[in-house]
């Protein structure tokens, strides 16, 4: 789990949340060929909402926050 130095937002299911960490966890259906984040509210529960990344994608998308931030 990453927990967020601040609050942020998410949008899920039910509308916007309060998000103060993400959950990060191999998936398990598909043999581990995928990485799920899902948002922490609050007040401690995964929201309602998730992202599944493919592993193989993971330096691109490591790539790409490292641009967002220089």
């Amino acid at each position: 789990m990453i927990t967020f130095s601040e609050r942020t937002q998410s949008e899920g299911r039910n509308g916007m949340m309060i998000t103060t960490a993400l959950d990060v966890h191999k998936t398990i259906w598909n043999d581990g060929k995928t990485v799920t984040l899902t948002p922490v509210t609050s007040k401690g529960h995964r929201g309602r909402c998730f992202i599944e990344i493919p592993v193989a994608d993971i330096p691109q998308l490591i790539e790409e926050l490292k641009a967002q931030i220089t």
